[in-house]
């Protein structure tokens, strides 16, 4: 196969690898988000840092949002994505 060409299957195992991933993000940002809401429960943060923490994982989360909107559009289109697995 020469560069540039990619077969059906190449787009959808890479649009389902950004997918995954995605998912990932989203179930470590619920984990980590519960934690800083134990964590200041138990006095062991300051309020003010489980906002900025919170605020972090929100652009985080937005982040892979939007490189899974990408991906959408790409495979809906069948414009090459160049992902190193």
């Amino acid at each position: 196969m020469k560069l540039g060409e990619e077969s059906f299957f190449d787009y959808e195992d890479k649009y389902e690898l950004i997918e995954r991933d995605e998912q990932k993000m989203d179930d470590l940002t619920f984990y980590y988000r519960e934690k800083q809401v134990n964590d200041l429960r138990s006095k062991q943060c300051s309020a003010k840092t489980v906002v900025t923490y919170s605020e972090m994982l929100t652009d985080i989360e937005r982040m892979s949002d939007h490189l899974l909107n990408i991906a959408q559009e790409c495979n809906g289109s069948r414009i090459s994505l160049k992902i190193d697995d």
